[in-house]
Order: structure tokens, then sequence, then C-alpha cells
């Protein structure tokens, strides 16, 4: 290798962010990699490829040039132009920045690019076509961002084009039809339009991965047609209906996962000859199994709605139903209901103590296989997805930040979908707590950093959190956090689901699947917050007798003065304790200290807010748990029981969306509640927003909440507030008055007049309709949150306006109300004391089938009985 080399080499390690390289003690082409001074990460990759034979020279010359996995924190060197004769660069997990200098496209020899897991940005330089001999690009797992330029489409040399885990939006250009000689494209980012049908001109290729691109279906024909497909993968979409009629013989793997797909498997998906790895899981399949001794061994069924018999090779599952929502371990007969669960996801069973309480945590480490249902005394698991390395929980040496429980040591992890469910539970108000923490991406690393694990979490079988990033959520790893949810269990079953829905990154910290990932799970009734399924710490104090005679009768003395003011002080307080359990109530009382310490001492800086009732402080217990501490003034027993009967009402009011009471507190002649702390204000601020059932009748349902909403759509789209006058009528209400409006066609009156008519009227329009449609005072006749979201996107339908004159005329009064409710009471209970509701999940842990009963776990110890839910 030549001087002029050498000295081009210098200034590309320098660029690249390289300190140490050492080019004195030898000609890197006779080493094969470069030197450095510092001792490098033995997962690295550093070689130099170079031909001392090219055009009969005598002089070496770099051809391929490979620095892998060393957390190059600089930039895309220019300079790689000064090697003419390269062919091939690898700078794959490393931490460069910049974007692709286009001054390599003068490189003649230039066959190879590599640029993945690195830190790359901005948009794709628009002068792609002149990288003219270019056959692989690789730019996965970068932060490429906007549409793909036309120019891409010129690059007719290449036969590898990995694009996933980047930012790209916007339809894919026309152009890339001239890619005819492309046999590998890997893809998932914000694309949008449908799979264009021209890949089917790309007679060639072989492997296909569209997972997550934002693409939807249906499958083309022409792309149906390609014989030489030995892996297509398609995840994640919408529109593919219908299973395609896939004429390659060749193909190895076939994934249609969440795709929509819908009807019988076809029978010539088990006439493939090559098949070996089949995954249709989470769609809408139908139909009988019983050709499934016939499916490849690595077969992925899950969240279908199949039945059937499963046949000789599962004879396990004879005449099982498949569309159940529970592991296939089946419902238990539950001897007991219980109120609290606790869960140490992916390890041993540990202990969390604070100063308050003290909670047992669950272990869950037992093995657990690529298709896995396992059944315990009152929860069980469902695992579906292939690891690399088939290891399902994970655990850390590092330092935690300090105060984390052991629980974040470990966690469970899944390549796909990851489902807890917990049984017997007692009906009522539950909060949900789930623990995270990133301890498989560290920071050690630069490259590792760009590690992006992304998923979703479902409870109950709606959505709860939409590409969770722990990290993220966390602001880096080794973070804890942890998410919370208030809901209602009506069928003793809780059922949270974490699903991979094709995004992150897939090859770092190296190649494999990082899908979801959770430490720990606790689930709480809301009469045991916030203390649910914990022992009491008890703490003794041993003192040694130091007094003689007179020090005893003076101890005693004062012992005795002490109970005397304790019993004192605490007879309004067991009177009060008293009247709670007369009343029916688990409501926990804390002590004066606990939350003079929580509040800080009542400190004017945590002061919340002021009203006639009393002042309402922040606060946070030893447990870490965020409170809202209500100060009233208890000067007489008749105030005790007032105050009694306001615990008694609050505790009455059961709803997921309402801020739930913690406790109470009876000492110090003070009088304190204790809430749930809101980051937000709520609606309750203005009651003007309560639903006619609840403010009548005090019935509390989500549909209560969905009339709140449509108060509020009216109240934007008017610009006017809903407990102020409108029009000429003092007693007109916003909404009526929209009604009004809206009956006389005239509802484009009720657009806030600062718009100056600078608005879409048929958005206007729409938005005025669901918000009427929401305030139906008939809870029945108002649309599911999900379908008023839908109205207004206009995926749906808008259901007509009832004009409803008999409910919304300005002279109602409550009490005709009431008088109207009475006569039609039978009616009302019939829908409100519906309380047994059967829930289905396409999270349903049922239909895996590993195809081998030895991949199966299954732990039942219960049995099946029609009286358990």
């Amino acid at each position: 290798m030549n001087n002029y080399a050498v000295k081009a080499l210098g200034e590309i390690a320098n660029t690249l962010g390289i300190k140490t390289l050492n080019l004195r003690n030898g000609d890197p082409c006779h080493l094969g990699i470069l030197k450095f001074d510092d001792a490098q990460n033995p997962e690295s990759t550093n070689s130099i490829i170079c031909d001392c034979t090219f055009n009969d020279s005598t002089t070496c010359h770099i051809t391929g040039l490979k620095l892998k996995t060393l957390s190059l924190p600089g930039k895309l060197p220019p300079e790689l132009v000064k090697l003419q004769y390269l062919q091939s660069i690898d700078f794959c997990r490393n931490y460069l920045s910049g974007t692709i200098p286009m001054e390599w496209a003068s490189l003649p020899y230039f066959t190879s690019m590599s640029l993945c897991a690195n830190h790359l940005t901005g948009p794709l330089p628009a002068g792609l076509q002149n990288f003219k001999s270019l056959t692989f690009l690789g730019l996965e797992a970068n932060q490429f961002s906007g549409p793909i330029p036309d120019e891409l489409g010129s690059m007719t040399n290449l036969t590898k084009l990995h694009l996933a885990s980047n930012q790209f939006n916007g339809s894919l250009p026309i152009t890339l039809a001239r890619l005819v000689n492309l046999k590998d494209l890997v893809s998932d980012n914000n694309f949008s339009g449908t799979i264009p049908a021209y890949i089917g001109n790309w007679f060639g290729v072989q492997r296909l991965h569209i997972h997550a691109s934002g693409l939807k279906g249906p499958i083309p024909e022409a792309v149906a047609r390609l014989k030489n497909l030995n892996e297509l993968r398609i995840s994640d979409t919408t529109g593919i209906n219908v299973f395609p009629i896939l004429s390659s013989g060749a193909i190895q793997t076939l994934t249609l996962r969440s795709v929509g797909l819908s009807g019988p498997i076809p029978s010539y998906i088990w006439s493939m000859p090559n098949l070996k790895n089949l995954d249709l899981s989470f769609n809408k399949v139908t139909g009988g199994v019983q050709e499934l001794e016939k499916a490849p061994a690595n077969t992925y069924l899950t969240g279908n709605m199949l039945s059937g018999n499963v046949g000789s090779a599962l004879s396990i599952y004879e005449e099982a139903n498949i569309i159940g929502l529970l592991p296939c371990a089946g419902p238990v007969n539950c001897k007991r209901y219980q109120r609290s669960l606790h869960i140490n996801c992916g390890g041993e069973s540990t202990t969390v103590t604070n100063t308050l309480v003290k909670i047992t945590y669950e272990a869950d480490n037992s093995e657990t296989k690529s298709v896995t249902n396992q059944h315990f005394q009152n929860w069980g698991i469902s695992n579906t997805g292939l690891l690399s390395n088939d290891i399902y929980t994970i655990s850390t040496s590092l330092t935690l930040p300090g105060g984390s429980p052991d629980f974040y040591k470990t966690a469970r992890r899944s390549a796909i979908s990851l489902v807890y469910y917990a049984f017997c539970l007692e009906n009522g108000a539950y909060n949900v707590k789930l623990h995270f923490m990133e301890i498989q991406f560290t920071d050690e690393k630069l490259y590792s950093r760009l590690g992006r694990r992304i998923f979703d979490v479902y409870i109950q079988g709606e959505l709860f959190l939409r590409d969770f990033n722990i990290k993220e959520e966390a602001n880096g790893t080794l973070k804890p956090v942890v998410k919370e949810v208030s809901l209602n269990v009506t069928d003793h079953v809780l059922e949270i689901q974490l699903y991979w829905a094709g995004k992150g990154t897939t090859l770092i910290p190296e190649r494999g699947n990082y899908g979801p990932l959770i430490s720990a799970i606790s689930l709480c009734h809301s009469s045991r917050e916030p203390q649910c399924g914990a022992e009491i710490t008890k703490h003794h104090t041993k003192n040694t007798l130091i007094f003689g005679v007179t020090g005893a009768v003076v101890a005693i003395t004062i012992l005795a003065f002490g109970l005397y003011a304790l019993k004192r002080c605490r007879g309004d307080k067991n009177t009060t304790e008293r009247d709670l359990k007369a009343q029916g109530l688990q409501t926990v009382c804390f002590t004066w200290r606990q939350l003079q310490t929580a509040t800080n001492n009542f400190d004017q800086a945590n002061k919340l807010g002021e009203g006639g009732f009393g002042t309402v402080f922040k606060g946070e217990l030893s447990d870490g748990t965020i409170i809202a501490v209500k100060q009233l003034s208890s000067n007489s027993c008749q105030g005790n029981r007032e105050f009694v009967n306001e615990i008694g009402m609050i505790s009455g009011l059961n709803h997921p969306n309402l801020v739930k009471l913690y406790g109470c507190c009876v000492e110090k002649n003070q009088l304190l509640l204790v809430y749930e702390y809101m980051e937000n204000n709520s609606l309750a601020l203005a009651f003007g927003y309560m639903a006619p059932e609840y403010a009548l009748w005090g019935q509390l349902t989500e549909k209560a909440d969905v009339y709140s909403f449509g108060v509020v759509a009216m109240e934007i789209v008017s610009g006017k507030s809903n407990v102020k006058p409108q029009g000429n009528d003092d007693h007109v209400s916003l909404i009526n008055w929209a009604l009004a409006l809206h009956q006389t066609g005239d509802a484009m009156e009720v657009v806030d007049p600062v718009l100056q008519g600078d608005f879409n009227s048929k958005e206007a329009v729409r938005m005025i309709k669901v918000a009427l449609v929401c305030t139906n005072s008939s809870p029945a006749l108002r649309p599911t949150m999900l379908e008023a979201v839908q109205m207004l996107e206009g995926e749906m339908e808008i259901t007509p306006v009832m004009s409803d004159h008999g409910l919304y005329e300005h002279n109602l009064s409550i009490s005709k109300m009431r008088v109207t409710t009475t006569i039609g009471s039978s009616s009302t209970s019939g829908v409100t004391n519906q309380t047994e509701t059967t829930m289905k999940s396409d999270a349903s842990g049922c239909d895996l089938y590993p195809l081998y009963p030895e991949s199966m776990i299954l732990n039942s110890t219960s049995d099946l009985s029609s009286s358990s839910l």
C-alpha cells in the first residue's frame, strides 16, 4: 500500500472518530486490520481487504473496509473517495451521523454499501442515481426520513435494498419498477398507499419483508405469482382479507400476521413442499383444523377463530373450542375470589418492603418455549414467537438506581405476543400497574443506544399503549417506568397482552427479535389500595432497663398519662372507624404522621387548591404513590358522622374514569381524605358536563363519558361554554341551542364566528352532528367512544340525530324527568342490571400450535367447570 493510501486511511479514521489509529507498525494490507493503540470491543469486526494483483500492479489497493460494532462517533468520511479501488464498505453498528456523501458516487468499482445501525438522518440524497454500480444498499436502523426519491429507481444494478427501521414516509415511487434485478427487499417505515403491483416486475426477488410499513393490501396478483420467492413476510397492516394464491414452490417462510385475513386456510398451503415456517396469527381465520398434521413444525395460529378436532398429533386438545379467552389449560373452578395479584415477570419470588407495607411478588421463572401456555393457581401466561436464542427471561447484573425494587433485575420477553391472565378475581374496580425497565439495551456502547424496542399493550382487549418505547418513556436505560390504569373486572378475569407490531430495530445489539418486555405486574382491587395484598410491617423497639425503682415509678406514671392522652386522641378516630365498618367500607385509615410527612408538613408549595370544603395538598407516600390530601376541619361528633357519610358516598361511586378514594385520617382534631392524584384537572370543575342519568339517578357508565365528550366537542366547534346562556333565552343550554339550529337547517350558525368562515364546512357539520349524537339523553342511543372517533374521522356513518324534544326542550324540569323515569324504571333497570359480560380477545392463547407436544407446557391443576365464570 502506497503512502497516498496510508495518508488517506489516516484522514478517513479521523472523520470516523478513531483517535488511536496506529499506522506506524506494519502495512494494513499485510496485517488485514487497522491497528489501534487501545483495546477494542471483542465483538467488533475490523478488517481490510486488499488486492495486490489489480491490473498487474505491484501495489496493494484497498478494496474492502469493514469496521463493525465499534461505536465510532464520527461522520461518514467523504475521504473514502481517495481509495479509488474500493468495492465495499461495512460500517454497521456504530454511531456515525450525517448523511451519505455524494463524493462516493465517483468510486468506479463501488458495489456494496452497508451503513446499518447508525445515527444517519435527513432525507436520502437526490444524487443516488450516480451510484450506478451499487448492488447492495443497506440503510436499516437509521433515522432517515422523508419520501423515497425517484432517483432510487435508477440504481438498476441493485440486488439487495434494506430500508427497514427508518422514518421514511409517502408513497413508493413508480420508478422502483425498474429494479428488475432486486432479490432482497426489507422495509418497515411510515409509507402510505397500497403494496405496489410493480413488485411483480422483480422476477428474481427471493426475500420480501414488509413489516408495519404503512403499505396496505391487497397483495397484487403479480406479486403472488413471483416464482422465486423464498421468504414472504407481511405483517401488521390491513386490506389483505383473502389468502393470496402463491405460485412459488420455493417458499420456506410465509408470514401473514395481523393483516385482516379471514376464511379457512386454503389446502394448497399444506402442500407447499419446502414450507418450514408458517405464521398466520392474529387474523380471523376460521374453519376446522383437521389438516394441521400436515403443517410445518413452526406454525403459529394465535388469535384466530379455529375450532374442531386437532387430531392425533395434538390429541390433548381433542374437540377443543379454540375461540376462548383463557389459555388452553382452560378456566378454573374458583373456590374463592382474590382482590390482588403481584407477579415478578421473569424472576423468582421477591418481597418489596417499605415503611408501610410488605408485598410479595410471585415467581414467574418457569421454562418457556416459542409457543407456550402455562396455567398456575390463579394466573396464567401465553407466549407466541421464536427468539433467536430461545431464552425468554433475562436478567441484569448492572447496578440499578437507588431504591429500585429487586423485580427490576429480571424481565420476561417475547418475540411477538406475551399475554398474562388473572383468574378468579372479585369483580369490581381495579388499579393495574405495569412495571418496565430496559435492561437489554444499555448505554455502555454508543451503538446500543440506537436500539428501539417498540410494542403495543392491550388490557381486556382494548389498546392501552401504542408504540410504547420503554427507554424513551424512562428517558434512558436501567430506569424504571410504571404505567397505571384503572378498569372494571366484570367476569372475574383480567387479560394483559403485550404485542410486537413489527416496529423498532431488529439488529441491535445483534440480529434478532426485540419484542415486548416487562418487569412486574401488580393489580389491586380499589377497596385495597394503596396497601393491597400487603402485610403491615411491624417495628419493634427493645429498651434496656436502666432505671431503678424510682425511675420505674416515674416511667409508669408517664406511661399512664400517655395512654390516657392516646385514648382521648384516638377516641374520635375509633368512632369513625366503627362508623366506616358499619357501612361495610374497606377504606384504609392513614395516620396523621404519614400524611404530614407525605405533604412536607402541609407545605403551601404543595397546595393544589382550596374550596368551600377544605384545602387540597399534593403528597407522596413512602412507597412513591402520589396522592391528593383533602384537609377539612373536625370540631364535633356531628362533623365526624357527616365525614363518614361523605366517605360512604364517594366509595359508592365505582367507575374507571373517576378519581379513586384511597382512605382517610381522623387525628389531631383533623379530618382528611386521601385521593388518587390526577396530573390534570378534570371536567368535574364544571359537574355542565354531567350526563342526565348520572345527575338524576346516579347511574355512572362509560356512556356518561361519551356525553361529556359530546359537550366538549360542541364547545370546541362553537367557541362557547355549555354553562353559559345561549341565544335570547337564558334557560337554553349550548346543546339545546345547537340542536334547535340543526333541526332548522341552520347548523352552520353554531360554528365559532371568530373563524370568520375560514374552515372546512363539511368537517364542522360532522363535528356538530357527532356532538349531538353523543349527548343524546338516552345512553343506549349514544355511540361508544371508538364509534365517535370513527364518525369524526369519516370512517363510520354518523347515526341520525334524534329530535328528542321531550328531553331537550328548554323548559325541562328535573322533577318532570324523575317522574318520567319512575314510570319507565323497569326498562331502565333492565339495562343497568346487566352485570355479566363474556369477553373475547384476539390474544387468545388457545390456538397456539407448536405441532409437537413437547414444546407445549400445560400445568393445569383445575377441572373445567361451566360454573367457574
